[in-house]
């Protein structure tokens, strides 16, 4: 892991979630939801994770450091949230304030587990969807499904992909080196050229979840894949009757083109 990649790309996420929730909910709503999202301490995963082992390490290209991304995630006061109150409010969020607490200079690289990567990424989300439920009930739910949506919308178009790439990735069995695939245990039950059929069997993604957010797992790290394959390429559709993380034997993928 590059920890001022993951940073900066944990920090973009949650800027876009600060400035949805204040178009969506108003000011008021949004500050009692996020102070509520970000109340607890971290449950101890990533103070041993950054204590010790990092590397330094030099990138072509630098992430964009923290002023550049609020200058484009949060542009302008919005509903008398300045910039500034925005950056005090994603100090708040422990995976975003840690990693700074113990590097000030984030350009260090060390290996890391499907786990603590979802952590790093998914922690605050989670956060935000559950306390979006606790204050707003069903409603809460739907305003959380719908920034994911909008936002995975919004960065999968960045990245189109062709039928037959989609088609390889979901018929590889052990699936592309990112987080997303890290920790899936895949078999795949039937290939062709417009369709694949996989079953994922075991997913840290949902082992993560039962952990630590069980009550908005799905919500969270499922219920937008659909969204974002169609985004990615509007010829291919994906059906799902069953997944680990509802408790399920398996996830039933089933990926083809129209």
């Amino acid at each position: 892991m590059d920890l001022d990649r993951a940073w900066a790309q944990a920090y973009r996420r949650r800027l876009y979630w600060l400035r949805y929730l204040l178009e969506r909910l108003g000011r008021k709503q949004t500050l009692l939801v996020w102070q509520e999202a970000f109340a607890r301490p971290d449950p101890g995963l990533l103070e041993p994770f950054l204590a010790s082992g990092w590397k330094r390490h030099t990138n072509a290209a630098a992430p964009p450091s923290e002023e550049t991304l609020l200058g484009e995630g949060f542009p302008t006061s919005l509903e008398g949230v300045t910039r500034g109150r925005a950056r005090e409010l994603l100090a708040n969020d422990p995976t975003l304030a840690l990693p700074r607490a113990h590097h000030t200079e984030l350009r260090v690289r060390k290996q890391a587990t499907a786990y603590i990567a979802i952590h790093i990424g998914h922690d605050g989300l989670a956060r935000l969807t559950e306390a979006l439920s606790r204050r707003l009930g069903k409603e809460g739910e739907l305003v959380a499904y719908d920034v994911m949506r909008a936002y995975r919308r919004e960065t999968a178009s960045k990245r189109p992909m062709t039928v037959e790439q989609l088609l390889s990735q979901w018929g590889a069995t052990d699936g592309p080196q990112d987080v997303f695939w890290a920790g899936l245990e895949t078999e795949v039950i039937r290939r062709s050229e417009r369709e694949v059929l996989a079953h994922v069997k075991a997913c840290e993604w949902a082992r993560y979840y039962h952990e630590h957010h069980s009550t908005v797992g799905y919500l969270v790290s499922c219920s937008t894949d659909d969204a974002e394959l169609v985004t990615c390429n509007a010829g291919m559709r994906m059906q799902r009757t069953s997944t680990l993380m509802e408790g399920g034997p398996v996830c039933d993928f089933r990926v083809y083109v129209l």
